[in-house]
């Protein structure tokens, strides 16, 4: 009978790491996607903290078992180091330097009992005087493919130290400074950006927040803003050549800066949510169509109800002048699409609207009828599975879960008779 270390060695490396992963859950903060900012704010740094150490644990088990297993163990650990403005972090023992993912926060939950005497604890639990000081990237804390600094200023020197080639520094940046201007963005470091998503920091409630000057990335695709009554103008001054995936929130503030920045990169955005709380019409800001829009995100089926016809007329646009560059039909995400209430006129409506677009409207959801189905007996709020079921039934064609499955699928069905069941057992019929 083979002994275990044989056992282990006889199956492919690449079947080990997929069990792996399977096992420890999906890696953290991975290049983001559309996907990935379906709530906003993103996950918190004590909940990122809490998962890297569940995941470390996991890790730390799998690596006794066998020199092989330690060996894939190795190649699955996430790389990630939170820091602290002191200049402390976690792990530890960690040489920083090697990371691939640096968490920088004030608020970062540092084990207080494993301090250095040297330094006083309640100083470092002062969170807005260290958010309040600038922390030196490529100098106090080394450059890394994927930066994520919360509520803390920030500053590059002329020189940042750069122990790797160029080409593989700062690919993603999530920024929430605390209370200066992401002036550091023009940077030569951060000329290679991929994805940058900027948040309101905690200090950013003035004029100076988020003031910039003109910003060219020449290789971002996808773009994340939460912009504030002032950092808004600002979005006009900003130039992203081939900017692919554009998410961007405005609770206040002109509409116009939204308008020439959707312009400037109508003939490459190709996925695309847009939210203006001020100003539900901001879509028809822009003025020059969308060519190339594939994806269109929406929360809910009444958000889609309220701007169907602006984001018709945008599609109308796009071939005035040239011709639409993407498919016969238009794919509208859905990110809360059980947030259903007034399901009557839903049903009355929709149906129409749709029929009513230039192209086919395919509606996809972020999770399979199979995971909601899983999910239905933790379900809070029953009654909008039901209305969800209802309003897909008054447009059976056009529904799909994240794996493409219409209405029409087996796991459709098995959903809306499980939600009709459990629907009639909590709302029963009075005869």
């Amino acid at each position: 009978m083979p002994n275990r270390e044989f056992a282990c060695v006889k199956i492919p490396v690449e079947i080990w790491r997929e069990v792996f992963l399977y096992y420890m859950s999906p890696p953290l903060l991975q290049q983001p996607s559309m996907q990935d900012y379906r709530a906003f704010p993103p996950d918190s740094d004590f909940k990122l903290l809490y998962k890297f150490r569940l995941r470390e644990r996991k890790r730390t088990v799998l690596k006794l078992v066998s020199r092989s297993w330690k060996l894939i163990a190795d190649e699955v650990s996430d790389r990630i180091v939170f820091v602290h403005p002191s200049r402390l972090h976690v792990p530890p023992q960690y040489p920083i330097a090697q990371a691939d993912q640096i968490i920088i926060s004030p608020c970062t939950p540092l084990d207080y009992n494993s301090l250095p005497g040297t330094i006083d604890r309640g100083t470092v639990k002062d969170h807005k005087f260290w958010a309040s000081l600038p922390l030196k990237l490529g100098e106090e804390v080394p450059l890394t493919q994927i930066i994520r600094v919360n509520c803390c200023n920030i500053v590059v020197p002329d020189n940042p130290m750069n122990p790797r080639p160029p080409q593989d520094i700062v690919r993603v940046l999530y920024w929430a400074p605390f209370s200066d201007s992401p002036n550091a963005l023009t940077h030569e470091t951060f000329k290679s950006l991929v994805s940058l998503h900027i948040a309101p920091g905690a200090g950013s409630s003035s004029s100076s927040s988020l003031e910039v000057s003109p910003l060219y990335l020449p290789k971002l695709r996808f773009f994340h803003i939460f912009a504030t009554r002032y950092s808004v103008d600002y979005l006009s001054q900003w130039h992203f050549p081939i900017l692919a995936q554009l998410c961007l929130f405005c609770e206040e503030g002109s509409s116009a800066s939204i308008g020439k920045f959707l312009n400037r990169h109508a003939e490459t955005i190709e996925t695309l949510r847009v939210f203006h709380k001020e100003d539900p019409a901001v879509l028809s800001s822009c003025s020059n169509g969308l060519p190339r829009l594939k994806t269109f995100v929406v929360e809910t089926f009444e958000e889609f109800h309220t701007v169907s016809s602006l984001l018709n007329n945008v599609l109308r646009g796009s071939t005035t002048g040239s011709m639409s560059v993407c498919d016969d039909y238009i794919i509208v995400q859905l990110l809360i699409p059980s947030d259903i209430w007034d399901v009557e006129r839903l049903i009355e409506s929709l149906p129409r609207q749709v029929q009513e677009m230039k192209k086919k409207i395919r509606f996809e959801m972020c999770d399979t009828w199979g995971d909601m189905l899983k999910e239905l007996p933790n379900w809070e709020y029953r009654e909008e599975m039901h209305n969800l079921v209802q309003v897909s039934k008054s447009i059976p064609d056009n529904v799909f879960d994240s794996e493409g499955a219409s209405w029409h699928s087996n796991a459709a069905r098995a959903f809306e008779i499980a939600v009709v069941h459990q629907h009639d057992k909590c709302f029963p019929k009075r005869g």
